[in-house]
């Protein structure tokens, strides 16, 4: 609505400058995210790229002639609350709706703050001691460490280069938890954990609901721990079968 007939408009010479400084702003983030992932055969997110086109929009109305009468202004403003709403709508239903249609849950149902309650509860019967890391599945790990009421270092996917902050060496030096998808790779611990953690113990499994009403299977997910040092242990120092948090 504000540009109506699209006519580009020839830039004053007070004005070339702010339009190559747009250009500039607009490109250069994109180019350098393009340019990074291709060098370091990065994968690349969409969501990730997303904030790079904030002012894509600003650069495009400065080519082109606009409108700034008060009907124009009054018809975008109402335009942009319309697609907001339609969009927030639209987010709503997906969500609502998509386990139920798909039959399967997606992120925003996964039940991380129960899940993280369930790992501190059983942290905390064996041990005197906060827990100080939570590593495994990138999801699952940050989950915990999200809703974890202490600050807890997370060792995402068990790599260091992606979690520079700790490692290997840490998690066997101060204890912690490891976590894994049980429904993709079973109870047991995985044998890539236990040839890293000679010591690891399987705490076993974890069922949570997802959050939603559809009939979907609870996520089951396996837990071994690290103990920490000299940490006095408390009696219940076993775990025997799932626990089902509703």
């Amino acid at each position: 609505p504000m540009t109506g007939r699209l006519r580009l408009r020839p830039a004053e010479p007070d004005e070339r400058f702010r339009r190559r400084y747009l250009l500039l702003v607009v490109l250069t983030p994109i180019t350098l995210y393009l340019l990074t992932a291709f060098v370091l055969g990065s994968h690349i997110h969409s969501m990730w790229g997303g904030p790079l086109f904030t002012y894509a929009g600003v650069f495009v109305l400065s080519l082109f002639r606009i409108r700034t009468d008060a009907d124009c202004v009054h018809r975008v403003i109402r335009g942009c609350v319309l697609a907001g709403l339609l969009m927030g709508t639209a987010l709503v239903a997906r969500n609502t709706a998509g386990p139920f249609v798909q039959n399967k849950p997606s992120r925003v149902h996964f039940p991380g703050s129960a899940l993280a309650e369930q790992v501190r509860d059983r942290w905390n019967a064996r041990f005197a001691v906060p827990m100080p890391v939570v590593g495994g599945h990138y999801f699952l790990a940050g989950s915990v460490g999200a809703y974890s009421r202490r600050p807890v270092s997370v060792y995402a996917d068990m790599n260091p280069v992606s979690s520079p902050w700790t490692g290997d060496d840490h998690l066997r030096r101060h204890g912690g938890v490891i976590l894994w998808d049980a429904r993709q790779r079973g109870d047991a611990i995985p044998a890539e954990y236990r040839e890293r953690f000679m010591d690891l113990e399987n705490c076993g499994t974890i069922e949570t609901r997802y959050q939603t009403g559809a009939d979907i299977d609870a996520a089951r997910i396996g837990m071994a721990v690290v103990a920490p040092p000299l940490s006095p242990v408390n009696v219940a120092d076993r775990f025997v079968g799932p626990a089902v948090h509703r």
